[in-house]
């Protein structure tokens, strides 16, 4: 409950004393000191599970690749992929396991596409200017 009130104090209250100025300023207005949203050192992350990056909920690394255009149109920078590698079976939670549970450090999940289907995509992201951004976490691997 303290945290929810926190956060909605540290959200809010910026607002509130915003709104008391006379005069609306606007992002070029504001200081280089001060930081903002929109600055020429900030980028527009863009976080991404493949497995359910779809209509359908089968997400491939074609049907983002696809989706480049639209994604470069929304100005965003870096694309955050969400663990692409094969997950473990062995001793798994549930029927899908964690993307977390990783096997195999060095491939990618097949039901996503293949390695060069990620290399493809890679290079496509690089053609629009857009880095890749990886999520893993090492010590978390599966059984097998």
């Amino acid at each position: 409950m303290k945290i929810r009130r926190f956060l909605f104090s540290a959200l809010c209250l910026p607002a509130v004393f915003s709104s008391c100025e006379k005069e609306e300023k606007t992002w070029q207005d504001t200081p280089n000191t001060q930081i903002s949203p929109i600055s020429k050192g900030n980028k527009v992350i863009y976080e991404a599970q493949v497995s359910s990056y779809s209509n359908n909920g089968r997400g491939t690394f074609k049907g983002i690749e696809e989706d480049l255009p639209r994604l470069d149109d929304l100005g965003i920078d870096i694309l955050w992929l969400m663990p692409v590698h094969p997950i473990g079976e062995q001793n798994r939670n549930g029927e899908l396991g964690s993307p977390y549970g990783v096997r195999d450090y060095r491939d990618v999940n097949p039901e996503y596409g293949t390695k060069e289907d990620f290399k493809s995509l890679v290079d496509a992201c690089h053609r629009y200017g857009i880095e890749v951004w990886m999520d893993w976490v090492a010590n978390h691997t599966s059984w097998d």
